[in-house]
């Protein structure tokens, strides 16, 4: 049959073609009127030129029309003599002829070209969707609406051992083979049942938002018993119309085993209270070990008798052996305390008779100590009494601390300043100085390399003299709020000017100096050379693509993500499903709609996912709609600079577990009411420790956590210690070192204990509270040990030497 638009193939001739039709029509008609003079006009074979530049050349058809429609009525003119109204009616025609072909020929040619392009957004589509599936981390397939398997992802190839080779375009229920070795109906065979049917004959089977879902279907996949979570449902076209089911499974064995092992647990745990219990019994004992185990020297005088009611190892280790009175001056006395200058201390002046006879409470009073043999040690002493409930004083304990080594270190502390200072102008890193105005008193060598400005040329001015007018106003007032507050800073990006006029970017930190009296006196810092690096970060940034990918027949939450967590799109059943509006998460870095702590777990994973191209799987906490959530997120990469979240809601799991955790807190209780009436025998001992005018603190070595501590301890954190808190991590206090840097945990004293066993004396600290204020002490530990070797608990004792007030600090960078 003829088609108009098979002209299209004959395009190069078409002007050739519409011209010999139009001649012969018009010498068609000018023969058979003029010269054969018939009165017959062939006006149908009009309508042919004028259909044909409608097909080809659209609405300019009407130029064609409109030449026919005058040649027409001329040529009828001719003939009749005059102007008939026939003529001029055909002539009409023949323009809305060429109008109506021009208008549906280009309407044609338009759905043609949409046609196309939706063909091609389709097959793209389809290839994202079939690369999620295959990649989809729960086993998947997808059958017709002929039964016939279409989809057997990776994940289903793992599970069952079978490729999807051998089972792609097969039916008759082939896929129920490798989990019930028979063909059969499975969970996705039951979506063409009634609702009533379902209830009646698959009670464990339940009907949710058009998906079936079965929790615990029991199967058997290569030799192993398993138990299957499963989902069904049904996969419909853009016209609504169902063209095959999807379902996935997810091996859950190890979930429903967990009951299992729970109740295990609590069998356990029942044993752990009869283990506590003797523990309990153990501590008693161990409590009373902890004054002979700290290597500072603990002295007890009773104030009746003036006589030495205890006396810590530690104490007779520094004077040589035990003694009756500690502050005798007998000839038989085996020790001498002689005052900083070498002269011999007075009985009323000894810092015990003080505390007893005045109440006074001393501590950091530096002496030394002279046996008989001339062996000299340099001690820090502390003394405070000991008072009953009305106050009366009933005794005073005294602590020494041997502080011979940390004066031989000062010394030889002094003697590596100038060491320090030749390391300081050979590294790599440009080291600096500046006085209250921020004028440099100080540059490193190394400045001649980076910059090419020498030493000298640079002392007397700041570093914004060094920079472009606009870079030097952005630096001012990035730095005016930190160096008004007297405040370190690190890692802040300035971009300086060489001497070859070339910009450097550098990286600079700073901490503020400060006299002995608190007075500022500039900073002090170390900038780094960053150019190279931010110049490859831009690169990388340039090199970033975009792709789409969406999967509606999953019944997870999908994002899609760049790699510096900015949404791009997302996937939800429901949009409440969110935990904002779509157009507040569209287009936003992840950092902008979820909490830090969060945005910082999921771009460490998107991290971890680029980088290794394997999936990643954690968990978190969300608030959704006002209500707190469990969720399971998978990061999947989909192309080098993206990467798929697929969040699952795991609410439900962990709200059980949670009411096994209570059930357990109950037990642990128990645990504790069954010792309480140990936990009272030790109150007496208690109470010596808190009268030491030195600070006690004892971490049990299994927990971490504080088992006893001294009210001196608690007043050095600035009140902030209680027992069974973790000393170690994150608190409301800093410990620092003598150079202002803060300790790591394995070089705190109390860690060297606990872990290698270590006796540790006199190591200088500073405890910067929550409030700004310091307090200097000096800290000793030692580790407890069982009858077995084992160590159980560390103790620590400080000695204060100096309390500083202050402001509180900024805890938050």
């Amino acid at each position: 049959m003829f088609n108009p638009s098979n002209l299209h193939k004959f395009e190069k001739y078409k002007e050739l073609a519409l011209g010999i039709i139009l001649l012969f029509n018009v010498f068609l008609a000018l023969f058979v009127n003029l010269y054969l003079g018939i009165e017959i006009v062939y006006t149908h074979l009009f309508y042919i030129p004028i259909i044909l530049a409608g097909i080809w050349y659209h609405k300019k058809a009407i130029y064609v029309a409109l030449c026919l429609g005058l040649f027409h009525i001329s040529l009828d003119m001719i003939l009749y003599e005059t102007l008939m109204p026939s003529a001029v009616i055909r002539a009409i025609l023949f323009i809305v002829v060429a109008l109506v072909v021009g208008q549906l020929s280009e309407l044609k040619d338009k759905l043609h070209s949409e046609l196309e392009s939706s063909n091609k957004r389709l097959s793209d589509v389809n290839e994202e969707l079939s690369h999620i599936i295959e990649f989809y981390p729960d086993a998947t397939l997808i059958i017709d609406n002929f039964g016939k398997i279409v989809a057997w992802n990776k994940a289903m190839e793992e599970m069952t051992g079978i490729a999807a080779g051998e089972m792609i375009g097969k039916g008759e229920h082939i896929y129920a083979l490798p989990f019930y070795g028979q063909r059969r109906p499975v969970l996705i065979d039951l979506l063409n049942l009634s609702h009533d049917e379902l209830k009646k004959e698959y009670d464990e089977v339940t009907y949710k938002n058009g998906k079936l879902e079965a929790q615990s279907m029991r199967a058997k996949v290569n030799g192993r018993d398993v138990v299957l979570h499963c989902i069904a449902s049904r996969l419909y076209d853009s016209d609504g119309k169902v063209i095959g089911a999807i379902e996935s499974i997810r091996d859950v064995t190890e979930q429903n085993m967990s009951e299992e092992a729970l109740k295990r647990a609590r069998e356990e745990l029942e044993k752990r209270v009869d283990e506590r219990t003797a523990e309990l019994d153990y501590a008693n004992s161990t409590l009373q070990t902890i004054l002979d185990t700290i290597p500072t020297g603990v002295v007890v005088v009773d104030a009746g008798t003036g006589d030495v009611s205890y006396y810590s190892h530690g104490a007779a280790d520094m004077i040589g052996t035990k003694v009756k009175r500690i502050f005798s001056l007998e000839p038989e006395a085996p020790y001498t305390f002689l005052r900083p200058d070498n002269t011999p201390m007075l009985p009323e002046e000894f810092p015990i008779r003080r505390s007893l006879n005045m109440g006074e409470n001393i501590s950091g009073l530096e002496m030394k100590l002279l046996d008989r043999d001339g062996k000299e040690i340099t001690v820090l002493i502390g003394s405070s009494p000991i008072l009953d409930n009305e106050g009366r004083t009933i005794a005073a304990v005294l602590s020494m601390t041997d502080i011979t080594e940390r004066k031989k270190a000062e010394e030889a502390l002094r003697e590596s300043e100038e060491k320090f200072r030749n390391i300081i102008e050979n590294i790599n890193d440009w080291v600096w100085e500046s006085n209250a105005r921020m004028e440099l008193t100080y540059v490193s060598p190394k400045v001649v390399e980076v910059l090419g400005y020498r030493p000298e040329d640079m002392r007397g001015k700041t570093a914004l003299d060094f920079m472009a007018p606009d870079e030097a106003k952005r630096v001012s007032r990035l730095f005016y709020p930190i160096i008004s507050g007297r405040l370190p800073y690190s890692l802040i990006e300035c971009t300086m000017i060489s001497d070859s006029g070339r910009p450097v970017v550098f990286e600079t930190s700073g901490t503020p100096i400060f006299d002995n009296q608190g007075a500022f006196r500039g900073y002090r810092g170390i900038s780094r050379d960053i150019t190279e690096r931010i110049r490859a970060e831009k690169d990388l940034k340039k090199s970033e693509s975009r792709i789409h990918a969406l999967l509606n027949s999953i019944p997870d939450l999908i994002f899609r993500m760049t790699k510096d967590g900015t949404f791009l799109d997302y996937k939800a059943d429901k949009d409440n499903d969110l935990f904002m509006d779509p157009e507040d998460i569209l287009g936003k870095n992840i950092y902008e709609v979820l909490p830090v702590e969060l945005s910082r777990t999921m771009m460490y994973h998107i991290g971890k996912a680029l980088k290794t191209g394997e999936m990643q799987t954690f968990e978190y906490i969300i608030f959704v709609n006002g209500e707190i959530r469990y969720e399971e997120a998978r990061c999947i990469v989909s192309d080098k600079n993206e990467v798929f979240m697929m969040v699952r809601d795991i609410t439900d799991l962990r709200q059980n577990e949670e009411s096994i955790k209570k059930a357990y807190s109950k037990l642990e209780e128990d645990v504790r009411n069954c010792g309480a009436e140990l936990l009272r025998t030790k109150g007496a001992m208690q109470n010596i420790i808190d009268a030491l005018p030195v600070g006690i603190i004892v971490v049990d070595a299994s927990t971490w956590k504080i088992s006893h501590h001294s009210q001196v301890a608690s007043d050095i954190f600035g009140g902030s210690l209680a027992d069974d808190a973790i000393l170690i991590g994150k608190t409301d206090y800093e410990l620092l070192k003598r150079d202002g840097s803060e300790f790591l945990p394995d070089e705190l004293p109390l860690t060297r204990s606990l872990k290698y066993g270590e006796i540790t004396t006199a190591v200088e600290m500073t405890v910067r509270r929550a409030d700004g204020s310091e307090a200097r002490v000096l800290a000793s530990s030692s580790p407890i040990i069982d009858a077995n070797g084992k160590i159980i608990s560390a103790v620590e004792s400080m000695i204060v030497l100096k309390i500083t007030k202050g402001r509180a600090r900024n805890r938050s960078g």
